[in-house]
């Protein structure tokens, strides 16, 4: 039983990425029957197989939790059974590593990704031979895929130099190790595939900035035509391992090398494949559908180029794959521009750097992250290092030595002190890059777009349109400006010199103050308010623009995250002795724990399917709070998820 069982993961490691295509059952099969008998060689290995498939499936965190625990299960073995299933251990890693780089956390995943290749390295080093090797999965074949899955990391944050350097090492591995070309012949195709995208990257953009660009160009020919083509020419051979898969990544890197060098028969032909393909690989045929608009484009068709625009469109789903929609509305806009229609260009243009400001956003939060955590890391392994270096030398001292002792401890603790305020101030910064990147270029894009619109004539000669788009750009300005201003509000608060004009205010006068300045934005919201005060309550000492700033930032938040037909409530009432408590409720969507500690940092901003209707700087809530303490009370939040959210502000009556 034990042997038909270790012949049969076997089989699933060496033709996993054929199998899997066909469905998980094998591979649940093979693991139930690993658990049933027991032996933990190969329940880890059925476990690692099993965890490919789950994510190959895109249940994410199932596929963790298998690689997870095929980990756990490998480092309770002996140093040398680790050795011989070296190439197994790095995999698990890399599965983790690849889950978490899918669900978008890529600070978890570097990391990961990096432990990968330091096991994969350390069982190339010891040149375990095929014989004494417990797994099929060798330590060579898993240091490429390693490699390849952090050089894609490295991508996604928009590190092409880093991402260059570590896939053209994985290729070094290939040639060091010719016996990864039998083995793991897709994960070289990816890789080949990964470094030819960064090489059209560049070749586009130095077209676009009128460079030469024929050194990248026979780069990547060379990279496809010497390192893939020759592994995908074997497809169908007896024992070949490369997949359909890797066959379809291959056919879409060839297809866009096709239109760069301007042979658009060839590449309409190529991409007309990949579309075809689309009932089976809907990824796939919507790439299809995109290549043919942009080589009919450039065949100067462009009308049969819009009809496969859309569908490529169509097959992109509305929250994900945001760079592949981002990329059919650059084609759109210019296949709209070739057939006269200025303003469907200029509306798929404007969507088009919509998205990319969202891109370019995530891209700088990942590297944030990533930065803070490497930094991070390296400061506690600092720390590690000269803490166990002084306890070695306090060791030695003698009894004398207690005060200096003393003294040195009090030093470590000013240090520490030291140390995270900086990394406080690291992360202020961090969030502010990442946030002002999306706020402060999406109005600007908006300004900019309609400028030129009436600088080159797109929008018509001068007339009543041009009142609309100054009247759009002055929008975008207008939340600029208050953009700028709530940064230049907290800046103040926080180094203490933002300073208050105190004088009675009616009271009543400032709810219906508030109720005219929120009736727009109720309106649109389709919501109903009530603003109501207790008869004992006439005025309150306090400065009247900040205090009206307060309410309005709170009566804001309230309307964006409730739903139509739902309830905002204004109310002021007696607080403890000497205060009053002013409450803005809503009926909205509420936030868990976790999502309101992260409304009151700054620069905070809970995602949602309402918020990401409006636009936010996350700093309304922060300045409430600042503005409330200025005043000598304080800001209280309650919510619970789907059943609204209560903030209370409380305010002395009199200073």
């Amino acid at each position: 039983m034990l042997q038909r069982l270790a012949d049969e993961i076997a089989r699933l490691e060496v033709w996993g990425a054929h199998l899997v295509v066909d469905g998980i059952g094998p591979f649940v099969a093979a693991l139930d029957m690993a658990r049933r008998l027991g032996d933990e060689v190969l329940l880890a290995r059925a476990l690692c197989i099993a965890a490919r498939a789950e994510l190959f499936w895109g249940r994410l965190e199932a596929g963790i939790a298998l690689a997870e625990e095929t980990i756990g299960i490998l480092e309770r073995l002996t140093g040398e059974e680790q050795l011989r299933l070296s190439g197994l251990h790095a995999e698990a890693w890399r599965v983790v590593g690849n889950g978490r780089l899918k669900l978008g956390d890529v600070a978890t995943a570097l990391p990961l990704f990096e432990r990968a290749i330091m096991l994969a390295e350390h069982g190339v080093e010891a040149a375990i031979s095929k014989e004494a090797m417990l797994s099929t999965l060798s330590a060579p074949g898993a240091l490429v895929a390693a490699l390849n899955g952090l050089g894609v990391a490295f991508i996604s944050m928009r590190e092409a130099t880093g991402a260059k350097e570590v896939l053209l090492r994985a290729l070094d591995v290939v040639d060091a190790h010719p016996e990864t070309r039998d083995n793991v012949p897709d994960d070289i195709v990816y890789t080949v595939d990964n470094l030819v995208e960064l090489l059209q990257h560049e070749v586009r953009d130095r077209l676009a900035a009128g460079e030469n660009a024929d050194a990248q160009l026979t780069q990547a020919h060379d990279l496809l035509e010497a390192r893939a083509a020759p592994l995908i020419a074997r497809r169908g051979e007896p024992g070949c391992r490369v997949s359909v898969l890797a066959q379809r990544e291959f056919l879409e890197m060839s297809s866009r090398h096709l239109l760069l060098e301007g042979r658009l028969d060839d590449a309409l032909e190529q991409f007309q494949s990949l579309a075809d393909s689309g009932g089976v690989d809907r990824w796939r045929g919507a790439i299809g559908e995109r290549g043919l608009a942009e080589t009919l484009l450039a065949l100067g068709r462009p009308a049969e180029a819009l009809a496969h625009a859309r569908v490529a469109l169509a097959a992109y789903d509305e929250n994900e794959e945001i760079g592949e929609r981002a990329g059919v509305f650059e084609v759109l806009s210019r296949v709209h521009r070739a057939l006269g229609q200025d303003y469907e260009a200029f509306e798929c243009l404007q969507e088009h750097n919509r998205l990319r400001g969202r891109l370019d956003a995530l891209a700088a939060r990942q590297y944030a992250a990533h930065t803070a955590a490497r930094v991070g890391l390296e400061r506690a392994r600092a720390e590690a290092e000269a803490q166990r270096r002084i306890a070695s030398e306090l060791a030695a001292l003698n009894s004398k030595l207690v005060d200096q002792a003393a003294a040195l401890e009090s030093q470590a603790q000013a240090l520490d002190v030291a140390r995270k305020a900086a990394e406080e101030a690291s992360r202020a910064k961090s969030a502010f890059l990442a946030n002002m990147s999306h706020e402060l270029r999406t109005p600007l894009n908006a300004i900019l777009g309609f400028a030129e619109m009436m600088r080159d004539g797109y929008g018509g000669p001068p007339g009543p349109a041009w009142g609309n788009y100054a009247g759009m750009i002055h929008e975008a300005g207008s939340h600029l400006l208050s953009v700028i201003g709530e940064i230049l509000d907290l800046s103040k608060i926080e180094a203490g010199r933002f300073v208050l004009s105190i004088e009675p205010v009616d009271l009543q006068g400032l709810l219906d103050s508030c109720r005219e300045l929120v009736a727009p934005q109720i309106k649109r919201g389709q919501i109903d308010f009530a603003a109501w005060r207790d008869p004992s309550l006439a005025e309150i000492q306090a400065d009247p623009i900040r205090l009206k700033q307060i309410l309005l930032n709170l009566l804001s938040n309230a309307a964006k995250f409730t739903e139509p037909g739902g309830v905002v409530t204004l109310s002021v009432q007696p607080g403890v002795p000497g205060f009053v408590d002013i409450c803005v409720a809503d009926t909205g969507i509420g936030m868990t724990p976790i999502e309101q500690k992260l409304a009151l940092q700054v620069f905070g901003q809970v995602e949602s399917s309402v918020a990401r209707k409006h636009q936010g700087s996350g700093l309304g809530l922060p300045i409430a709070v600042g503005l409330a303490e200025l005043h000598g009370g304080s800001l209280k939040l309650w919510s619970e998820k789907g059943a609204g959210t209560k903030v209370t502000v409380t305010l002395p009556m009199g200073r």
